[in-house]
């Protein structure tokens, strides 16, 4: 009887964030990711709330025309908030962060460590609600930049400011030297 060898498995990416494809191509070298931040389905909270206001004026008869109007807007703001879903990016890597915002006009910036002067999360009450909240990274000079509708924001800060005090530590280290 032969011995017969199990199937090699392919080895598990479990913990390790996928990376979106415009931040492959930013990478440089042996730059890791350490985490992608998740963006909360909250972003549709106000799309929810207009389709369901549409939606039981269609039972009014004086109301009726305007449930449909109404439910028309309600499609036209789902559209708007799969779009800025699709084009919300938050990205840390070992040496800088990524974040990517807007419809019509994109921004995409990249923060090295070295520039990051502190991070902050908002949250309304709405976000406290459904859980997310918005990451505000406070760059050298006036640079304020928010990304709203982050699942996992309390850890994404908690995450850079480990990076950001690793980093400082390292620097007053090699200016110590």
């Amino acid at each position: 009887m032969s011995a017969q060898k199990a199937p090699v498995k392919a080895q598990s990416t479990i913990g390790a964030p996928p990376v979106p494809l415009p931040v492959q191509t930013l990478l440089q070298g042996d730059e890791k990711v350490i985490r992608v931040a998740q963006i909360h389905g909250g972003i549709y909270w106000k799309t929810v709330s207009v389709g369901v206001i549409a939606f039981l004026m269609l039972f009014s008869k004086t109301l009726f025309t305007l449930g449909v109007y109404l439910g028309f807007v309600a499609v036209i703001m789902f559209i708007i908030a799969s779009l800025y879903k699709n084009f919300l990016l938050l990205v840390l890597t070992d040496k800088r962060v990524f974040l990517r915002h807007g419809i019509l006009r994109v921004d995409t910036i990249q923060i090295r460590h070295s520039r990051i002067e502190s991070v902050e999360t908002e949250k309304t009450i709405t976000g406290r609600l459904l859980g997310y909240a918005a990451v505000v990274i406070y760059g050298t000079g006036s640079r304020r930049t928010a990304i709203p509708f982050i699942a996992d924001a309390l850890e994404f800060r908690n995450e850079l400011d480990e990076r950001l005090s690793a980093f400082e530590e390292g620097t007053v280290r090699k200016d110590t030297d």
